[in-house]
């Protein structure tokens, strides 16, 4: 997988289907970039949907 920024956001509400969120089951690599982002009903402008393998 290439390398992302992650999120942190502890209560998004789609943090269980973006990929950028450890949630989802994406792994972050060691030192990669994490930011949190300001999280609306819908979730932020930087979601990217996980999809399944």
């Amino acid at each position: 997988m290439s390398d992302i920024t992650m999120c942190k956001t502890p209560d998004c509400p789609v943090r269980s289907t973006c990929l950028r969120h450890e949630a989802s089951g994406t792994k972050p690599s060691p030192g990669q970039d994490i930011f949190n982002p300001e999280a609306g009903e819908s979730g932020c402008a930087a979601y990217v949907e996980r999809r399944a393998a």
